[in-house]
């Protein structure tokens, strides 16, 4: 089985027959095994950390491919709210945490005049709080560096797991026009302030070549393949990336074999 992460990119949203067109099935298919999409409309880079430790450490695969999303997305753990709506869950999980994405509104063109999209469930004053963290304190830097961090946690502990694994990006402009910020010097801030201890930008991009590399909407685009209303790649896309993670998979790990 090989499990999957990523957001509606890899999710397949916008695809007719999604379960059996979106890159994922592809690629299982392709290796004679299992799938397990773990992707989902809206989700964030912190999302995709969590998910992927956890189900990783109970669960065995043979590979792990990663298609991490926008840098502006964050989720937080919701208390003090009800479940709204009509749901087969037990009272306990009705109104206990749940783990809530935080998305800009549809309409919006400009994030700097945006607001976050308000759940039904959310408190207003969840909402306003959420609001202004995202639009005041996680900036440009703040966006990358943690993004950052989250894939080089998730290389580090698939190699201890032995697990194999590959990086992509949904889209390169999420990254590439913002790499120059790495070579910035940072300060760390209490009573005192000094110079904080950074990796380059040199040592990141070897760690992590996925942040140079054209993403699936790039890809999508340069091949002139279809894009669908909401701006997702379709069929053809889906097939264009299957085929780039089988050829990497295989050139990355001999193990790794077409089961004909």
């Amino acid at each position: 089985m090989i499990y999957f992460n990523g957001c509606s990119f890899t999710n397949g949203y916008e695809l007719e027959d999604k379960f059996n067109k979106r890159f994922s099935n592809l690629v299982v298919k392709h290796f004679n095994t299992e799938e397990f999409n773990d992707a989902k409309v809206g989700g964030s880079n912190d999302r995709i950390w969590r998910t992927t430790m956890n189900h990783c450490l109970n669960n065995k695969y043979e590979a792990v491919i990663i298609m991490w999303t926008g840098a502006n997305r964050m989720e937080y753990l919701q208390t003090g709210t009800n479940i709204s709506g009509n749901t087969n869950l037990p009272q306990k999980a009705i109104s206990g945490p749940r783990w809530r994405a935080t998305n800009w509104e549809r309409d919006s063109t400009n994030l700097e005049h945006a607001n976050l999209h308000k759940h039904p469930d959310q408190l207003h004053q969840h909402w306003l709080i959420t609001n202004g963290f995202m639009k005041q304190v996680r900036n440009r830097e703040y966006n990358i560096k943690y993004s950052i961090s989250y894939m080089l946690s998730t290389k580090y502990f698939l190699e201890s797991l032995g697990i194999p694994y590959l990086f992509y990006t949904y889209s390169s402009g999420q990254y590439r026009p913002f790499l120059y910020l790495l070579d910035e010097d940072y300060l760390e801030a209490a009573n005192n302030y000094w110079k904080s201890e950074e990796l380059s930008k040199k040592q990141i991009l070897k760690e992590l070549p996925c942040l140079l590399e054209d993403g699936f909407y790039d890809r999508t685009k340069k091949a002139g393949l279809p894009i669908g209303k909401k701006d997702h790649p379709l069929a053809g896309a889906h097939r264009l990336m299957a085929d780039v993670m089988i050829k990497d998979l295989e050139r990355k790990y001999e193990n790794i074999k077409k089961n004909n």
